[in-house]
């Protein structure tokens, strides 16, 4: 058995609590002299490493949420800058041009000749035609940085380009037809309501997105990312669903839908224009007038004939019942016999009150003199968003008599 040396320094004197002090201190001494193993430094770095990575897991973390941020508030900031545009010009811009270089001509400027979109891709056929580039920052009055995600790329900026050529007169009548889907060849989200501008951050991995000053573009993502691949292809489908790490599928981007109704909506707030069906009813009205007026320049009070043509002309076909409105005959304009969205209102008229006026006996009552009916933004006749108004022969014979006009005996 080791003694410890405590019994020599009892040997030398009595020990007391100072002796206990000192010996300590010689203990402590001789650690420090000896310092530390292999082992406890060992130790040491795991702890700290695993504390530093800890630390950099939620730096990293907080930074990309960060990111995100950014991307979502540029958006909705785009999106703003779009309204105020639309409220200016009474249409939306088409895109800038993606592969422009710093300092080029038309760098950040809306691509040339709104309803052509010169200069943009062009993407899918006909009215559902769309034009893709990036953010017109110049165009939108926003500065440079501001048409950029929170990673440095460029947004995808994408548009029905008919929707680029729009007036005072037609801007009501704003259409969309790009659809949003939960996944790739999946539900559609947006099912008649179809957006007619999207903008679409690429995300972290930034595939398919443009880059700032060079126009050059990232790697489009590959077949079996199928769902990025649907915000990077050539068609007028799009994907918005939640972020996700799949190894052979991830999905990083943000993605923004603008619909008509939501654009209409600002500019009905702001009373800059009526709703479609708000100016649908005003020309309802002024067809009534219209109508009103050729029957008291009738002497037997009758209304015209609906115009029958394979091409409207906007002159009634003698025997027509149904068709469109003669607005020449009318005495109004062609716009005012269509609808918001571009389409011919029909005209259903009765055909005693079409040959005969008010001269012959007409059943009393609310019977139908005429229809009008508009198609609703789908283009389709009996669709749940048809708009139609009946007039009886004894509404115009009310407003006939109530404006002084002599009815035929």
């Amino acid at each position: 058995m080791v003694r410890l040396p405590t019994q020599k320094i009892a040997s030398d004197r009595p020990m007391g609590r100072r002796g206990t002090i000192c010996y300590s201190a010689k203990v402590v001494r001789r650690w420090q002299q000896r310092g530390f193993t292999l082992i406890e430094i060992a130790i040491a770095m795991v702890i700290v490493s695993v504390v530093l990575s800890g630390m950099l897991a939620l730096l990293f973390s907080q930074l990309e949420n960060s990111r995100i941020s950014s991307s979502h508030d540029k958006q909705r900031a785009i999106e703003q800058s779009i309204v105020n545009f639309l409220l200016r010009n009474n249409r939306v811009p088409c895109p800038a041009v993606a592969t422009n270089a710093s300092g080029s001509a038309g760098y950040g400027v809306e691509a040339a000749t709104p309803g052509t979109c010169t200069g943009a891709t062009q993407v899918g056929s006909g009215g559902s035609t769309s034009s893709r580039g990036v953010v017109p920052w110049v165009t939108l009055g926003i500065s440079d940085e501001q048409a950029l995600d929170g990673w440095g790329h460029r947004f995808t900026y994408q548009v029905i380009r008919s929707q680029t050529n729009l007036s005072a007169p037609t801007v009501s009548g704003l259409t969309g037809f790009m659809a949003l889907f939960d996944r790739a060849g999946g539900n559609q989200i947006n099912p008649g309501n179809e957006a007619v501008v999207m903008l679409v951050s690429h995300g972290k991995n930034g595939r398919g997105a443009y880059l700032p000053a060079t126009g050059s573009r990232l790697t489009v993502p590959p077949s079996a990312s199928s769902d990025e691949r649907e915000n990077s292809d050539n068609d007028n489908n799009f994907v918005q669903k939640d972020y996700s790490t799949n190894t052979t599928n991830p999905f990083d981007d943000i993605v923004a839908a603008l619909s008509p109704a939501q654009l209409l909506a600002r500019m009905v707030d702001s009373g800059v224009t009526a709703s479609p069906y708000g100016v649908v009813n005003e020309r309802f009205s002024e067809l009534y007038h219209a109508l009103l007026s050729y029957m008291a320049s009738h002497a037997n009070r009758s209304l015209p004939s609906a115009d029958c043509s394979s091409t409207p002309d906007g002159n009634s076909t003698a025997g027509c019942l149904s068709g469109t409105v003669p607005w020449v005959d009318l005495g109004v304009s062609q716009q005012v016999a269509t609808n918001p969205w571009g389409g011919q209102l029909t005209y259903s008229v009765d055909g005693t009150m079409a040959s005969s006026g008010l001269t012959q006996t007409v059943p009393s009552g609310t019977n139908t003199a005429l229809t009008l009916t508009a198609s609703g933004s789908d283009a389709v006749f009996s669709t749940s968003d048809d708009i139609s108004e009946v007039f009886s022969v004894s509404q115009l014979r009310g407003a006939l008599i109530g404006a002084s006009v002599t009815l035929p005996p």
